[in-house]
């Protein structure tokens, strides 16, 4: 019984320390609105690493605002992730985001 109750805490840690947070806190450009940035960011990351087949679509994570809740228009958590064949994922957030004129934050 021992025994299963630390296997269990050791997996429980272990189930925690796999999960990662890929988000990316940016503002949005000036001349823009929180609803066309989403479409534009939206919109690249389906199509983004066009030169690389080894890559399969993931998700995509696009909250408004910041990491407190705040600045809902302005301010966005983004994510764009694929995975490669190895199953690593592999994340173009940066990229996109940054091609689109939004500042990290």
């Amino acid at each position: 019984m021992k025994s299963s109750v630390v296997a269990f805490i050791i997996a429980s840690f272990v189930g925690l320390s796999a999960a990662v947070d890929n988000r990316l806190l940016y503002q949005i450009p000036k001349g823009t609105n929180i609803d066309l940035f989403k479409t534009q960011f939206t919109s690249l990351c389906q199509k983004w690493p066009t030169c690389d087949n080894s890559l399969t679509f993931s998700n995509i994570i696009y909250q408004p605002g910041d990491f407190q809740g705040k600045n809902n228009q302005t301010e966005v958590k983004i994510a764009c992730s694929y995975m490669d064949t190895d199953g690593t994922i592999v994340t173009f957030t940066k990229e996109i985001a940054e091609g689109l004129g939004a500042i990290p934050l």
